[in-house]
């Protein structure tokens, strides 16, 4: 066989294709180092409710009904569906659930991509070079951190894609009733996985607009009739459970829609991916340039689909398919919109919505570089340059804002990474629990992580019954206690600490780690501590000094110990009630020892002070 001559070889090329590979794929990559670096296997806020769902599989309870129920006002049936075989194949790892929504946005990518490389050589037209990079960066754009980083949001990633894939796959030959099943079991997806799905039926209905051609109507039709009643259907569905569980927004204020802060909203939610590194706080709680940005992005929308219209390719597979997801992303910040009239646009900034107005941004890039290449058919040759010169500029700053936002969003990383971290802990005492409460996580560990524990599921995977119970420790079922004092205190000064002996026993069957978790926060770990009461039994002082046990303590065993009480600053007659508390659980308040006590003034110098043991 002939050798090609090494001059022949274009290796020039292979290395610039090698080059622009990486930089579409970079953005990737990036955000697949920081997940691993800064995922947690812990469960969050709303995570805890899943719990349930996992308690009820594992009892054999589950009904179809638990997996179909709305999330707030999201219906979260596939969502529920794909945590659960997951957790079953992990025993619910939660940085696998993040894996998967890594895995959901590269496919997402990878559809787009290929649409819009096959939808230009279709069409002759040179796809511009920066379009696939910009694309990546503001599909894997960092951003969106609070989804990346957060499981439970798996529910977006998996709306998104279903989203996209529907609307591409019915742009390319919605004359087919294949085409068309597939697109309406897309349709059904996106539908019952966020509150955003109802969208995708009306953006479809503009795909069907736009494809509409005098040639096989009646096969048009049929397929056309099937989709439209599946979209009805399950319209009507979301709209009667939201109407049943009261969650239809309240548009209307006194027969005066409040639309100018609609509009505001909508453009600061769309403007936000691509503004989030402005604004004198961090996380910006500015909306600040937002709304313009948003508005100006919708401005360049209308101008692309202008073109388009005037070179006849709205009509085409590519610029139907693109306009359709722009459509859905347009909506999806109106819809929220409609959902919190009358809270603030910033609101509209938060991470995991952003999401949706990426596929504004990516759907409206998409339609400009479409315009930008189209041939020269307007009856102004200069006005035709000068509009694909303005839809260049457009791109080219829209990958400067993306990068920016996404550059900036990487500290958050680190911020979220600590939070995390910090639930990990779960609450341990004196660090977290104001913090965490504002959550209402607080109530949430305390009721599911018992039952969590015993499926030895997420943060008790790895652990054998055996090493938790006794090691580690673990969420007690049973909190009983018997303290004995043998010289109990009659007096002390206020402000001053002194010691006690004790002898506490174990009447459950439960065993007391002294230790708990190894970590520095000792969660789990029995420990001594005690409350001040004042005559009529209210709570003067709350959280008393912790004395650790010397020892873990078995069922049925005792253990003596020298605890340390610090006395009010604020002399009087009170209560001292000695009792245990399992660390970020739960005080023992069953078999507390109550003791009488007078707090004596601070005595002045050269006074003798009473005795505080006697």
């Amino acid at each position: 066989m002939q050798s090609i001559p090494r001059s022949r070889l274009p290796w020039n090329r292979v290395a610039a294709g090698f080059v622009y590979l990486l930089a579409c794929a970079l953005p990737a990559i990036w955000l697949c180092a920081l997940v691993f670096r800064y995922g947690v296997d812990v469960p969050l806020v709303d995570q805890w409710h899943f719990v349930s769902v996992l308690e009820k599989h594992r009892n054999g309870a589950l009904r179809f009904v638990d997996l179909a129920a709305f999330h707030n006002e999201h219906p979260f049936l596939f969502p529920r569906l794909t945590m659960l075989a997951l957790a079953r194949l992990t025993d619910w790892n939660i940085r696998c659930e993040l894996a998967l929504s890594i895995a959901l946005a590269v496919i997402c990518c990878s559809t787009v991509v290929l649409f819009v490389s096959r939808s230009f050589r279709a069409l002759d037209r040179r796809v511009p070079q920066i379009l696939f990079p910009t694309v990546s960066l503001a599909i894997f754009s960092l951003s969106q951190w609070e989804n990346w980083l957060w499981g439970w949001q798996l529910g977006v990633f998996l709306n998104v894609l279903a989203a996209v894939i529907g609307l591409i796959v019915l742009s390319s030959s919605p004359t087919s009733l294949r085409v068309a099943v597939f697109s309406a079991a897309m349709g059904v997806v996106a539908t019952f996985s966020f509150a955003a799905g109802v969208l995708f039926w009306p953006a479809g209905v503009l795909v069907w607009i736009l494809s509409f051609e005098a040639k096989n109507r009646p096969f048009r039709w049929r397929a056309a009739a099937m989709w439209l009643a599946v979209g009805a259907i399950c319209i009507c569905i979301v709209i009667y459970i939201t109407r049943l569980r009261g969650g239809a927004p309240a548009v209307f204020a006194g027969d005066t829609i409040r639309l100018v802060g609609i509009i505001v909203f909508a453009m600061t939610y769309l403007g936000s991916p691509a503004t989030s590194f402005m604004g004198s706080s961090w996380p910006p709680h500015d909306p600040g340039a937002a709304a313009p940005v948003g508005f100006f992005a919708c401005l360049v929308l209308v101008a692309a689909v202008w073109r388009l219209s005037r070179c006849r390719l709205l009509r085409t597979s590519a610029a139907s398919g693109l306009l359709s997801i722009a459509v859905y992303g347009l909506g999806s910040a109106f819809l929220t919109a409609l959902g919190r009239v009358g809270a603030s646009s910033s609101v509209a900034l938060a991470s995991r919505y952003r999401s949706f107005s990426i596929l504004f941004w990516v759907a409206t890039l998409g339609l400009c570089a479409l315009a930008a290449s189209s041939p020269r058919k307007a009856p102004s040759a200069e006005a035709a340059s000068r509009t694909e010169a303005l839809l260049n500029l457009f791109l080219a700053l829209s990958a400067m804002l993306l990068f920016a936002s996404s550059f900036a969003s990487l500290l958050l990383f680190q911020g979220r990474w600590n939070f995390f971290v910090g639930v990990r802990d779960l609450v341990c005492w004196g660090h977290g629990q104001a913090h965490y409460g504002r959550f209402g996580m607080v109530e949430d560990v305390q009721r599911w992580l018992p039952a969590l524990s015993e499926m030895r599921l997420s943060l008790f995977r790895n652990a054998c019954a055996d090493t938790l119970d006794r090691t580690y420790g673990r969420p007690l079922r049973e909190y009983g206690q018997r303290i004995t004092v043998p010289v109990p205190p009659r007096s002390m000064t206020a402000g001053k600490a002194a010691s006690i002996s004790a002898e506490i026993q174990n009447p459950t069957s439960e065993h007391w780690s002294a230790e708990g978790d190894g970590s520095g926060f000792r969660l789990f770990a029995v420990t001594m501590s005690y409350h001040w009461l004042d005559l009529v039994g209210r709570p003067f002082i709350y959280d008393g000094i912790r004395t650790p046990l010397p020892r873990d303590v078995p069922p049925g065993e005792s253990v003596s110990l020298t605890a340390r009480i610090e006395a009010p600053p604020a002399p009087g007659e009170y209560i001292l009630r000695l009792t245990l508390i399992q660390e970020g659980l739960s005080w023992f308040e069953t078999g507390a020892l109550d003791v009488p006590v007078t707090v004596m003034p601070e005595p002045q110098r050269g006074i003798a002070s009473p005795s505080s043991s006697d």
